[in-house]
């Protein structure tokens, strides 16, 4: 209990530092960002294979019906970090950004003998990006206009999955969204005879969403010998459409520079804290994994949300309805052997392919991914045990063509699992 309360404090902790976009990418100017949807190391890894995957180790908050399948003894911890190394090529430059954050940190445990919890927090979305255009005013002024962005949204959420008879599971997630998104745009020139002018805008949101999923399992084969039955866990989860509240704020000024200095000579307009909503559309989710416990399992995801509805204060950024595909795996040599570490691990792998809800100039650009890891289990202690998870994500989006960006990045997460014997009433002799 000391080893799981000291990690939590730690990562909590992490939290109270100033925030930093976990992203660099010039498309997540565009609507929330680019979007959290899938935070968990083992389902990182497995290509973002969520509807149908269930397992007592990892806390599946993207589908709530899973929690079920915790034990009655233990209280499960999720927890780690995530990096992102990209290269951004454009026509005329490229660039190496990295950067680094907190991936989710989530709890769950079984209440009853068919009900399961869980809670904690999670990145919604991550807005950040720097760049940079420049162009002719006249045959001898030029100007640069810079775009800027950074911050993001997390989500606080607590979800409880019940088991309506002995192969169906229900479960619901309540999250409150909150955080902040900041955005600016400079237009300076290159002549003193010309002001320069920057826009800055800030929207807060804090508000209740909610999503819903269903699990079904079939079992397909007992295996008596080796205790490894195989199973079709088939999911699915809608998340409902919701309406965010938020507050904008607004301000622009024209500035002329001294020596590398800025100094405002007025304000052309100002706005603080104006009530507005963010529409988040309805999504959809479905897919199954067929698993050998213990040994080796294999699913395919299918999701679509119906951007096209979106709106965030009036403006809706003409984003249009995304789509994905998810497949991946998992396989375990020899599960729970006193055999060497390697034949202990389970590896993962997968693939995801994504329409995404970006449409620029006549083109929705698309993301496509592979993704691989392994799971490190270290052996038990007086029935507590300890998984660290790792993964490795390559995937590219966007293109070069008709002055666009290409995106080619390498992301990575670092985790641990921890299952500890809680609700056990000791004997003595």
């Amino acid at each position: 209990m000391r080893k799981l309360f000291f990690i939590s404090l730690l990562l909590i902790s992490a939290l109270q530092l100033k925030a930093q976009s976990f992203i660099e990418s010039p498309y997540s100017r565009y609507g929330l960002g680019e979007l959290s949807n899938s935070t968990e190391p083992v389902t990182f890894s497995m290509g973002g294979l969520t509807a149908g995957f269930r397992d007592k180790y990892v806390v599946n908050v993207f589908n709530p019906a899973s929690y079920t399948s915790f034990d009655s003894i233990s209280f499960v911890f999720n927890g780690g970090f995530k990096g992102n190394y990209t290269h951004l090529k454009s026509e005329t430059a490229d660039s190496y950004p990295f950067s680094m954050g907190l991936n989710s940190l989530t709890f769950g445990f079984r209440a009853a003998r068919n009900w399961g919890l869980s809670f904690g927090l999670q990145p919604y979305s991550s807005v950040g990006y720097l760049m940079s255009t420049t162009s002719a005013l006249d045959s001898i002024t030029n100007y640069t206009t810079t775009y800027q962005g950074n911050g993001g949204y997390n989500k606080f959420l607590i979800g409880t999955g019940i088991r309506l008879f002995k192969n169906l599971s229900i479960g619901v997630n309540a999250s409150y969204i909150f955080g902040s998104i900041n955005q600016s745009r400079k237009l300076v020139f290159d002549s003193s005879i010309y002001l320069s002018s920057k826009s800055l805008t800030t929207r807060f949101l804090n508000d209740f969403s909610f999503d819903a999923g269903i699990q079904y399992q079939i079992l397909v084969k007992r295996d008596t010998i080796f205790n490894q039955n195989t199973v079709l866990t088939i999911g699915g989860t809608f998340g409902l459409p919701s309406e965010l509240s938020g507050k904008e704020s607004q301000m622009s000024v024209r500035y002329y520079t001294v020596n590398g200095f800025e100094y405002a000579l007025d304000t052309t307009g100002q706005s603080e804290n104006v009530a507005g909503v963010v529409v988040l559309p309805y999504s959809v989710k479905a897919g199954f994994v067929l698993a050998r416990e213990n040994k080796w399992s294999f699913g395919v995801d299918m999701n679509m949300q119906n951007w096209s509805e979106y709106s965030a204060f009036g403006e809706n950024d003409s984003l249009k309805n995304s789509f994905s595909i998810h497949a991946g795996g998992s396989f375990t040599p020899k599960a729970g052997s006193n055999d060497k570490l390697w034949k202990r691990m389970t590896y993962y792998g997968g693939f995801h392919y994504e329409q995404s809800y970006l449409s620029l100039r006549n083109q929705q650009l698309s993301k496509v991914g592979i993704s691989f890891g392994c799971s490190f289990p270290l052996r038990p202690n007086f029935g507590n045990s300890t998984i660290v998870h790792t993964g490795v994500e390559l995937g590219k989006m966007g293109t070069t063509d008709q002055s666009l960006i290409e995106e080619n990045y390498i992301r990575f997460v670092f985790g641990l699992s921890i299952k500890e014997q809680w609700f056990v009433k000791r004997k003595y002799n």
